[in-house]
């Protein structure tokens, strides 16, 4: 009979590290649960920003003075088979509206093309054109690999945005 306590301190002191061990497992899940909650919507917060930062661009291209010489849209567009797009790096005012939005963007990530639209009256002396403005290899970088010193970045997907020109002579 003397030896029935005891049994019984061991066999809880055995019970006391089997939740200890189920808490450490549990606690590590709920750990990288929330973890992977918080990179998808820090990711997504990037994603949201670089699209607005790029139709915010094309809003902004379409009212600016690109950078470019534009001379062969604005003499070919009547043409019956008018001249072939042009891309240019975008305008310092374009730039500084996109990198209000995304302050990570450089300018070489930026790609804006004018291209004809088809539109506009005939006797107006400048077309309406077509403006693209498209960001590509921005990098989000993950906060989770890099505090375990892994590389953690991923490319966000390419984002384009197409807007007419505003008919601004006349």
């Amino acid at each position: 009979m003397a030896n029935r306590p005891f049994a019984r301190l061991k066999r809880q002191a055995g019970e006391a590290g089997a939740a200890t061990v189920e808490l450490a497992v549990g606690l590590l899940v709920f750990l990288m649960l929330i973890l992977g909650v918080v990179e998808f919507g820090y990711a997504l917060f990037d994603w949201a920003r670089v699209a607005e930062a790029t139709r915010a661009g094309a809003r902004t291209a379409i009212v600016s003075d690109p950078d470019t010489d534009l001379s062969s849209l604005y003499t070919g567009c009547d043409d019956p088979t008018p001249p072939a797009p042009v891309e240019a790096e975008p305008s310092d005012r374009v730039f500084a509206t996109m990198q209000r939005i995304f302050p990570r963007l450089e300018r070489d990530q930026v790609l804006v093309t004018y291209a004809c639209s088809g539109t506009g009256a005939e006797e107006r002396p400048r077309p309406i054109l077509t403006v693209t403005v498209e960001t590509q290899g921005v990098l989000h970088t993950l906060i989770t690999p890099q505090l375990l010193g892994l590389d953690g970045t991923w490319t966000l997907p390419a984002f384009s945005s197409t807007r007419t020109s505003e008919d601004l002579a006349g």
